[in-house]
């Protein structure tokens, strides 16, 4: 029997585990968290407030672009 998506609760799918960082971290560090943690978003705080998200595909796009080093 199928389960409608519908009425399959958020808690029961969402991450258990939230990987934050400053908005001053380097690349090269939230690249190391995502390949350590394996995981592919980290979620940018600031003042204990979610201001951003930086993913797999942001970093690889930084560094295709020549802005990691």
């Amino acid at each position: 029997m199928h389960t409608d998506v519908n009425d399959i609760p958020i808690e029961k799918i969402k991450p258990t585990l939230l990987v934050s960082a400053a908005p001053d971290a380097s690349l090269a560090k939230l690249a190391g968290l995502i390949h350590d943690r394996h995981i592919h978003r980290i979620v940018i705080v600031e003042d204990e407030k979610p201001t951003g998200i930086v993913t797999t595909s942001d970093i690889l796009k930084a560094g295709k672009e020549g802005k990691v080093s």
